[in-house]
């Protein structure tokens, strides 16, 4: 069909090659012609003791909180292999639609999750819920989350354990085929769904002359990694209301509609 929002369009999409499908997939219902380039490799922790000891531990705290859906594979998968569960006691709160759906699908209830998809809605939320002081809340996050949202809820009186669940590894490299296309400017549109996957898009086209990149359309999956490519220096085209993949290639489409 030629009457499709992206048909004849090339769409480059940025994301790990393990989770890149869900979006390729919509991409291409609209028409593209996805190429897949993952910048980035989602990969075990360095050190699983941290992890270990706290999950080992479950029953001392009363939250666990999952900042993203690597966090909440990387979290069950590894409480499979100890032939441990999460106690019935223990509350679980979830930042983005995704994450909350990946742990529902493994049989758990989220006790909270805010209506936006960040990380100050989370705190707030649940702040205004719930009486954090006292509380014992496990945070479990990826290596490059940074410190915001255990500082947060320390602030507000909870006793906050962090444990690394996954690294996110920044390629910084493109293959020649794709250098090639952006070159000769070749791709209509590209696709970011981390900050972490725009610094490595912008050190794999650092020796790549501006013009290059001139006239291509940037979707951001949110406002956080539309700000990080806005501080690399790109364009930001397209930034969904609601931060999912789904809305992501919604809005892309709506874009050349």
């Amino acid at each position: 069909m030629t009457n499709l929002p992206l048909s004849g369009l090339s769409v480059l999409v940025t994301r790990s090659s393990n989770q890149s499908e869900s979006l390729s997939s919509k991409l291409r219902s609209f028409g593209a012609e996805v190429i897949e380039s993952p910048l980035i490799r989602i990969e075990p922790p360095n050190d699983w003791q941290p992890l270990d000891l706290a999950l080992a531990t479950l029953e001392n705290f009363d939250w666990i909180v999952f900042t993203s859906g690597n966090a909440v594979e990387f979290a069950f998968k590894r409480l499979s292999e100890q032939a441990s569960e999460v106690p019935k006691k223990t509350r679980i709160a979830a930042v983005g639609k995704a994450t909350v759906t990946r742990v529902e699908e493994l049989g758990h209830a989220v006790a909270f999750h805010p209506e936006k998809y960040d990380a100050d809605s989370l705190v707030a939320g649940l702040a205004g819920k719930h009486d954090l002081a006292g509380s014992r809340m496990l945070v479990l996050c990826g290596e490059l989350a940074g410190a915001k949202v255990p500082d947060r809820l320390a602030q507000l009186g909870a006793s906050v354990t962090t444990a690394t669940v996954y690294r996110t590894v920044l390629t910084g490299s493109l293959p020649t085929e794709t250098l090639e296309l952006l070159q000769r400017q070749a791709l209509q549109a590209i696709t970011f769904t981390s900050s972490s996957a725009v610094t490595s898009f912008m050190r794999a086209v650092e020796d790549l002359p501006a013009s290059c990149l001139a006239g291509m359309t940037v979707a951001c999956i949110g406002p956080v990694t539309a700000k990080t490519a806005q501080e690399s220096g790109l364009v930001v085209d397209v930034v969904p209301a609601e931060a999912t993949i789904n809305a992501l290639a919604d809005a892309l489409a709506a874009r050349f509609e």
